[in-house]
Formats: C-alpha cells, sequence, structure tokens
C-alpha cells in the first residue's frame, strides 16, 4: 500500500521523468527489502542467544537486568525490520 502511495506521489510530480523516478524507486525499495531481511537475522540471532543467556543467569544477578533489555530491543528490532520488509514488497 505504502509504495502505490509513493508512486501515485511520483507520477504527478514527474511528468516526462515518470519512469526515471518509478525506476529509482524500485531500486530504492528493493534495498529496503535486502537490508531489512538483513536486520532481521541479525536480531534474530541477537534475541536467541539472550533466551539462551538468561535461562543461565539466576533471576536476582544485576546482569539479568540488561539481559532482559536486550533481549526485549532485539525483540522490537525484528518486528520494525518486518515492517520495513513488508514496505520493500509493496506491489508498484
Amino acid at each position: 500500500m505504502a509504495g502505490g502511495i509513493l508512486f501515485a506521489m511520483v507520477s504527478e510530480k514527474a511528468g516526462k521523468n515518470y519512469q526515471y523516478y518509478r525506476n529509482k524507486l524500485t531500486h530504492v525499495l528493493k534495498n529496503v527489502r535486502v537490508y531489512s531481511h538483513e536486520l532481521t537475522e541479525h536480531a534474530t540471532v541477537i534475541y536467541s542467544r539472550m533466551e539462551l543467556a538468561l535461562e543461565e543467569v539466576v533471576k536476582d544477578h544485576p546482569v539479568h537486568a540488561h539481559l532482559e533489555g536486550i533481549h526485549e530491543s532485539a525483540k522490537e528490532v525484528a518486528v520494525l525490520s518486518q515492517k520495513l520488509r513488508e514496505l520493500g514488497n509493496t506491489e508498484h
């Protein structure tokens, strides 16, 4: 959906150069898709490793809270990168 909106904006403003800007936007969306996939993979590795670390560290240990923070952050990054991937997969 977002890609369609972007292409509509491009077509309004581009006039004769519509195809040029459409190709540019297609390239950008492809890069978004590629980089978001990479980011998702890294976030998944971090998330998984933090799960294992949390199993090993007792809850009252000072490091446990830091591991939980990293674990939650990795989960949020994975969700955001998935949304970026969806943007990169939009039809135009």
